[in-house]
């Protein structure tokens, strides 16, 4: 095996993680129970004061190699992920993104790294995910597992397509990208990379739900939904921004920008009718921080169009189900690992 693995591109799968006890054992027994032989698991403790340090040594020595670190002091979500995959080993090809509460089916990075390897030119892989134990694939070409990465990031951009699982990118990886360029700027990184990578050849996608993404109180993506954070729902359309003209000719850009301006101010509007003053009033800060300031005459445009949006909306709708609950998924991770390495299997 150990010369088999040789042979084959390094794979760096990257956790940053912080205060993840509850989670974290099962997210990393997830990469050592991989099929794909050449794995090293990167993980940044981001200063936590709970037993994540104790979690990651126990899984020194196992199959996949642990390379490890952690912050003196916290940082800033962006900050760490940038400071995790400086960290990648520079003889990788690949990195997997993967956050310290969330899963992957034991074939996910061999799957990976069989479409990409039989094409030079794809950039990025992804497949459907479990989400709040649902199965959500996104709404691409069901007969077809790689596609032109420009006609994706459109799709994206445009918001055709609603759902992906950014957050379980696995990407080629460049020079340029390698230490703090990696997440770029971005407060929310992964859509990003996700993009970028996209942009730059094809889009691999694996029409199976590989992955399972937990859902808690306590991850990232639940606080700033919980607290109606402005920033999240304008992140798309920095990525709009920073992304369009590469997507567009002039036109189709400020049609598509409208498009993303026209979906803000509506959460304005709902917001404020429902009596949320402040979420409203700061929603109507980060529009005019990003060049948008919108007057009455905006609003009511913006309102007569919601039927229009909402009917794009529905049209184009993530398809969702079966079931499938975490005890579910892990009880296939070891149905499938149990001819490989049947010690990995504890539940």
């Amino acid at each position: 095996m150990k010369n088999k693995a040789n042979t084959l591109p390094l794979v760096a799968v990257v956790t940053p993680v912080y205060n993840g006890a509850s989670y974290l054992a099962k997210a990393m027994q997830s990469v050592q129970s991989q099929t794909y032989p050449n794995i090293v698991h990167v993980i940044l403790d981001n200063a936590s004061t709970d037993d994540t340090a104790d979690i990651i040594e126990s899984f020194r020595g196992r199959q996949a190699r642990v390379l490890a670190c952690k912050n003196d002091e916290l940082l800033p979500l962006r900050e760490n992920w940038n400071k995790a995959f400086s960290l990648v080993p520079e003889e990788a090809v690949y990195a997997k993104l993967l956050c310290a509460d969330d899963l992957m089916h034991p074939d996910y990075i061999a799957r990976c790294v069989k479409l990409a390897e039989a094409d030079p030119q794809v950039e990025i892989v992804l497949s459907d995910d479990v989400y709040c134990n649902m199965v959500y694939r996104a709404n691409l070409p069901s007969d077809r597992n790689v596609l032109p990465g420009i006609d994706v990031a459109r799709r994206i951009l445009d918001r055709s397509v609603f759902w992906l699982p950014y957050q379980h990118f696995f990407v080629r990886i460049h020079d340029e990208d390698r230490g703090a360029r990696f997440c770029g700027k971005f407060s929310l990184p992964d859509p990003y990379v996700v993009i970028r990578s996209a942009l730059r050849g094809k889009f691999g996608y694996l029409h199976e739900p590989l992955v399972y993404t937990r859902t808690h109180a306590e991850s990232q993506t639940s606080k700033m939904v919980r607290i109606k954070d402005a920033s999240m729902l304008v992140a798309h359309l920095r990525l709009v921004k920073e992304f369009g003209r590469l997507c567009w000719n002039e036109p189709d850009y400020k049609r598509v920008i409208d498009l993303n301006v026209g979906r803000l101010a509506r959460f304005v509007l709902r917001w404020g009718v429902s009596g949320q003053w402040e979420a409203a009033k700061v929603m109507s800060q980060q529009l005019a921080s990003e060049g948008f300031q919108l007057t009455w005459g905006d609003y009511v445009r913006y309102a007569i169009g919601w039927p229009v949006y909402a009917i794009r909306k529905h049209s184009t709708r993530t398809a969702i189900g079966p079931h499938v609950d975490e005890h579910a998924f892990e009880r296939a991770i070891c149905d499938m690992v149990a001819g490989h390495h049947p010690a990995n299997c504890k539940t």
